[in-house]
């Protein structure tokens, strides 16, 4: 092998390396967008009549143990079933 390939052989080397750092460092930024997302939300609602009392509940919550991440608080999965005709076979 020649000068001038083993040349073209090293700088195609340092290049791959380049490229696997940059990916790498693309890889590592992408994750820390979801690290530094919102805990809180705002939801808002418009066209209420101004004299009603209106009010919210909470139906699922964070779950880190399952693969969708949440979970129904207690009593309201039946309800949910209930309400879509879905079953729990």
């Amino acid at each position: 092998m020649g000068e001038p390939e083993k040349e073209k052989e090293r700088t195609s080397m340092k290049a791959k390396k380049v490229l696997a750092m940059l990916m790498a460092s693309a890889m590592i930024m992408g994750t820390t967008v979801t690290a530094f997302a919102a805990d809180t939300a705002t939801i808002t609602v418009s066209g209420l009549d101004s004299n009603a009392t209106y009010k919210y509940l909470q139906v699922v919550e964070q779950d880190t143990t399952s693969t969708i991440g949440w979970k129904f608080v207690d009593g309201y999965a039946d309800e949910f079933m209930a309400a879509f005709n879905v079953n729990s076979d």
